[in-house]
């Protein structure tokens, strides 16, 4: 008892040097070292009971340790121990900005736990808000909570919220909810009886929110995906689908970097396919490394396990109209006189007999640059090598050397250029050799013109060209690809390049570009083409482009055109026509409206003249809102094979920051 007196008196003496006499309108201070760290308190009042190892603060506290400082009406502090108990309008604050609000307070300042009353707590990196009638805080970065919930939502009353019976939040870890129920707008949308989400902006291991929707072509769909953090260089994502009608598809990408300037990504899917009773599988992967500023190398690889697949799963008209896929392996190096490289292909026909398609398996050689020799006079030597390989049909190896000389000058504006040379194939074809070789030559002449009309700048630069080739010496060749052309020729083409410029930034308001060829030895015109685009302002941009042929009965050999118009207001009207002669016409046309600030509705037509069918056709509305986004779209989308519509149903939720949940991709823009 007089041990605990003593201390009292020594406690009373030590607050009276410290801070001198009382005063109303004066803040007392104490200062002691409690397990090593110094804490500081101040308030309006401050003073120590008899008997008791405790200090009692009142009126404007601030309590401060490390980098927390704690703001109350009332404080009673243990500087024994380091226990300080806190009520009315308690605000804990730490270094990194997180804020803790609450009625009552009681925490440990040497191992930071504490119990808090009635309190809500804000993550202000990522945003987040906890709150419950009862948390603990079980150290410097974690949490407990009772009877409470959290959002990402601004506001004191969040557009949307997670309550739950109970939550443990570890900052820079996880958000763990048991009994979780999800809110939108006070109404309780979802049930879960655990809840796992990651509170940091580092990457985290874990399931990411499932998929769902419905076709009349799948039936019921459903997505699983889980992320994993494989290490600080790689990462993955497994996913298992299920489809009502054919069954569990599952499919994983990893993506990886091995070093700087070596990165990828492998993904590959399998389906058991009920309607097939098969398995269905794709690889696809893509690496790039870049070894130096010389050398280079990319490996790519796309392949289905049926031509089938893309037709049958693909979302998108785009998707399934892929008539072939490409994979691919090449390697660069250069130097002094140009690039050697080597180049494996493989193309995968969807449409065709596979035993058909020609593959370049290997091809290599030198892709010479203009290498200066004497004066004005340059070289570009070319030799390349290519073995021709398919199941069925011709294959062989074929080796083009292409020896080039060239000149360039000027005179004043106009630029000159000339460049002649020989190229020569050599052709092993079924263990036989043959050789065809030509020569041809080509003059240039360019002028660059331009003219300022008040605040717009024309830009004109015609180019005169004139070719020449022969027909070649030696055996016929094979006819691989156009490399074994040789025709007899000469042509002269003019091409006009036509701009429009602001003079202040350069923005093209316009751009015309004609080109028109002349085969003199045929007196006829080759066909002519043309590309118009113009952009009137900023929310504005139209265009056209054509293919004419003036020595055919149908001379439109293709042409297209499309017009896009946006608004401040978020409305935009799109639209565009491209037509293929004997193979293709279709419209493809959309609309936005932002009927409300929240709310924008859309509309894509995609028809096809040529078939008088609509080939896809969708509708969708989107609610939007600062902390979620809703967005439902149907559509239909023609299945030519089966001569009917599969019809499409899709609803997505967006919500701040828990990315997507119950989300499927839809087709709209």
């Amino acid at each position: 008892m007089e041990l605990r007196l003593l201390r009292s008196i020594l406690l009373i003496s030590l607050i009276t040097l410290v801070a001198g006499p009382a005063s109303a309108q004066e803040f007392w201070s104490l200062r002691r070292e409690t397990g090593g760290d110094a804490v500081a308190l101040q308030a309006d009042s401050l003073s120590a009971l008899q008997g008791s190892e405790e200090v009692r603060a009142e009126g404007h506290v601030v309590l401060r340790w490390r980098e927390f400082r704690l703001l109350a009406e009332r404080v009673t502090f243990r500087p024994g121990d380091g226990v300080a108990r806190a009520e009315g309008q308690v605000v804990l604050e730490d270094g990194d900005g997180n804020v803790l609000e609450c009625s009552r307070l009681e925490i440990n300042t040497v191992t930071e736990q504490g119990e808090v009353t009635d309190g809500s707590l804000w993550i202000a990196r990522e945003g987040y808000r906890v709150w419950g009638k009862h948390l603990r805080k079980t150290g410097a970065n974690s949490y407990t909570v009772q009877d409470g919930g959290f959002t990402a939502c601004d506001g004191t009353w969040p557009s949307w919220r997670v309550q739950a019976r109970e939550l443990e939040v570890e900052l820079e870890g996880y958000l763990v909810g048991r009994g979780a129920a999800f809110w939108v707008e006070g109404v309780p949308l979802l049930y879960t009886p655990y809840l796992l989400f990651p509170v940091k902006r580092e990457r985290q291991s874990g399931f990411l929110f499932p998929k769902f929707g419905y076709t009349s072509t799948d039936g019921l769909y459903g997505a699983l995906r889980y992320y994993w953090v494989i290490s600080d260089n790689a990462d993955a994502t497994l996913e298992g689908r299920y489809r009502s009608q054919r069954g569990w598809e599952e499919r994983g990408e990893v993506r990886y970097v091995l070093a700087e300037g070596h990165a990828g990504r492998i993904a590959g899917t399998h389906l058991w396919d009920r309607l097939r009773d098969a398995h269905r599988y794709t690889v696809e992967a893509d690496h790039v490394s870049r070894f130096d500023d010389a050398s280079r190398a990319r490996v790519q690889v796309n392949y289905a396990g049926d031509t089938d697949y893309q037709r049958d799963l693909g979302d998108t008209l785009d998707d399934r109209g892929v008539q072939r896929t490409r994979s691919f392996a090449v390697g660069t190096h250069d130097v002094g006189a140009g690039s050697l490289f080597g180049l494996a292909e493989y193309f995968q026909s969807l449409t065709d007999p596979q035993g058909e398609v020609l593959q370049t398996l290997p091809q290599f050689g030198l892709l010479g640059r203009e290498t200066p020799l004497v004066g004005p006079l340059v070289w570009s030597p070319t030799v390349r090598g290519t073995r021709f390989w398919r199941g069925q049909g011709l294959r062989g190896e074929r080796l083009e050397v292409v020896p080039g000389l060239g000149a360039s000058g000027s005179l004043g504006a106009l630029g000159l250029a000339a460049r002649s040379g020989y190229r020569q194939n050599i052709y092993r074809v079924d263990d036989e050799w043959t050789a065809r070789g030509g020569a041809d030559a080509q003059l240039d002449a360019e002028l660059t013109l331009a003219r300022p009309f008040g605040a717009v700048l024309h830009t004109l630069e015609p180019r005169l060209s004139l070719q020449w080739e022969e027909e070649g010496r030696g055996g016929a060749p094979p006819g691989f690809d156009h490399q074994d052309e040789f025709a007899h020729t000469t042509t002269a083409s003019l091409q006009l390049e036509n701009r429009l410029l602001t003079d202040t930034g350069l923005r093209t308001l316009a751009a015309l570009d004609l080109d028109a060829r002349y085969e003199l030895g045929a007196s006829r015109w080759l066909p002519l083409r043309g590309e118009l685009d113009w952009f009137p302002s900023d929310a504005v941009s139209l265009g056209a482009a054509g293919e004419y042929d003036p020595g055919v009965a149908d001379p439109w050999l293709s042409w297209s055109a499309q017009g896009d118009l946006r608004d401040r207001r978020g409305d935009r009207l799109f639209a565009g026509y491209r037509y293929l002669k004997q193979e293709a016409g279709y419209l493809d046309a959309g609309l936005e409206i932002a009927v409300r600030r929240v709310l924008t509705l859309q509309y894509r037509n995609r028809y096809s003249a040529r078939e008088t069918q609509i080939l896809e056709e969708s509708y969708g509305a989107q609610l939007h809102h600062p902390c979620w986004a809703v967005q439902v779209t149907y559509s239909r989308n023609w299945q030519a094979d089966e001569n009917r519509y599969d019809h499409r149903y899709y609803a997505q939720l967006e919500i701040a920051g828990l990315g997507r949940l119950g989300a499927l991709k839809g087709l709209l823009p």
